[in-house]
């Protein structure tokens, strides 16, 4: 049976998307491992580029087409399963990734979706590894006839029969893998080599799950207990990693609380072993523990400054905490945390995770009297920042691409900056147009995704010493005069 699988990104949007698909390869080494078991013939392969995906797939006609499902690319998604329908007919479909939850894997949310897109076929709940080959088990034991496929209810996936018999398939939940070591490494294996030779970051995962049940998160919503990969295994991936990558700069971590467990520290001096033979990583992101300071400054430490701590507050209020079931951290282990890491002379950033407005809103009521100023280029953020802010005396938000114009016109105490550059020769031309600026003012950065030589090339950047570097998903500047304390 010929698979495709996808982890597909927009190719005009140069963000942290651009990953080695670390997902579709667990899903494929896993799936391989057990259809050869059931004695069913499989061929994998994995792609991230949508015109490579379906310049192949009108050319090779697979079977099934499987894609990992984001934010990000949807639309995208269900574009290229627009073609597989046109092209292949009979071909099976499969979405995955965090769009189903247990909460919303039910017949009103499943036929919301197919109804939305109408031309996916099957939908995997939670992790993909143990749905997709239940998929294709099944999809084999009917001769890869798809009109009696829409018909089986199928364990961990919401199948898509609304054109025929207005019916959706609820499977039951298989919940997640027992043990992760059942997965073959998609790394140590060779699944992956082909993106080596691509710009994708790579991707490290040394455990799955989330002690912790926050509302807004997947993670919290929809897993089980903190399971792991073997030490060893990880081990031997690092190395795998830093002596192939050729092009990347940065390596990504994906566990939801990095330096939860001791060994993450002995992961972090392996990472940082590769640093030092091959100069990768350059940097390392992740999404870190907030709970056990003595453990993150440990792992901390090993990273000897190619990571930067991030402290995802998400909100200040404490109500909004415990209706989040965030209320496990407080603002005294974040200045714990602080304290001791800037102790060791360790870089740390605090996100705030905030949407539209935010950010200027927490700065104007911790400086209520100085004066703030929005500046804001779309026509729907600006007027949604304009109307929530009217009654505030000290914010002023102008509509202006900023980019363009003369920056000074705007004097305020402070300048706060969430996202407003396009690329990274956008960036580097503003900078150099205002460096007599930035010489005055006592600033703060978070970047994400630029070039991090060219950011430090940047002569003027090298005086400041409050310059932090993040290559999160998306990035904010935040700019404070000296006058702020």
């Amino acid at each position: 049976m010929k698979i495709f699988l996808g982890d597909l990104v927009h190719t005009w949007e140069q963000t942290g998307t651009w990953t080695i698909p670390l997902n579709i390869g667990c899903v494929a080494s896993y799936s391989s491992k057990y259809l050869n078991k059931a004695g069913i013939d499989s061929n994998f392969k994995l792609f991230k580029d949508p015109q490579t995906m379906i310049d192949c797939i009108k050319r090779e006609k697979p079977d099934v087409i499987g894609l990992a499902h984001y934010v990000w690319n949807m639309k995208l998604n269900h574009r290229v399963f627009e073609v597989v329908k046109k092209h292949i007919p009979n071909s099976l479909t499969i979405g995955g990734g965090p769009y189903f939850t247990n909460q919303n894997a039910n017949e009103k949310g499943a036929r919301q979706f197919f109804s939305m897109y109408p031309n996916c076929d099957a939908y995997i709940v939670n992790q993909g590894e143990k749905g997709f080959f239940e998929l294709i088990k099944i999809f084999s034991a009917v001769n890869k006839n798809l009109d009696q496929f829409r018909k089986i209810n199928i364990p961990g996936s919401l199948i898509n029969d609304l054109k025929k018999n207005n019916t959706i398939h609820i499977g039951k939940n298989i919940g997640a893998l027992n043990d992760l070591n059942d997965i073959p490494s998609p790394y140590l294996s060779g699944l992956l080599d082909t993106f080596f030779e691509g710009p994708y970051i790579p991707i490290l995962e040394t455990n799955r799950s989330c002690p912790y049940r926050c509302t807004f998160c997947a993670w919290g919503i929809g897993t089980q207990k903190l399971l792991r990969f073997d030490e060893e295994r990880v081990l031997k991936e690092i190395e795998y990693i830093y002596e192939r990558s050729k092009f990347a700069t940065t390596l990504f971590i994906a566990d939801a609380n990095f330096g939860i467990l001791d060994r993450d520290s002995r992961f972090a001096a392996k990472i940082y072993e590769g640093h030092k033979k091959t100069g990768f990583p350059n940097f390392v992101t992740t999404a870190w523990n907030k709970t056990r300071p003595d453990r993150i400054v440990r792992t901390a430490k090993a990273f000897n400054n190619i990571a930067a701590v991030g402290v995802a507050l998400q909100t200040l209020d404490d109500n909004v905490l415990r209706a989040i079931k965030r209320k496990n951290l407080t603002m005294k282990q974040i200045v714990q945390i602080k304290k001791e890491l800037q102790e060791e002379d360790f870089n740390i950033f605090i996100d705030l995770g905030c949407g539209s407005g935010r950010i200027i809103d927490f700065f104007s009521k911790n400086f209520s009297d100085k004066k703030f100023i929005g500046i804001e280029y779309f026509n729907d953020q600006y007027e949604y920042c304009k109307k929530i802010f009217k009654e505030k005396e000290n914010i002023y938000i102008f509509q202006d691409d900023f980019t363009k114009s003369d920056f000074f016109k705007y004097n305020s105490d402070c300048y706060l900056f969430n996202n407003p550059f396009r690329n990274e020769k956008e960036f580097v031309k503003f900078m150099d147009l205002n460096k007599k600026f930035f010489f005055k003012k006592k600033i703060i950065f978070i970047f994400a995704n630029y070039n991090k030589k060219t950011i430090y090339n940047l002569k003027y950047l090298k005086t400041i010493k409050n310059f932090y570097i993040s290559e999160n998903k998306g990035y904010s500047i935040c700019y404070l005069n000296n006058d702020l304390k």
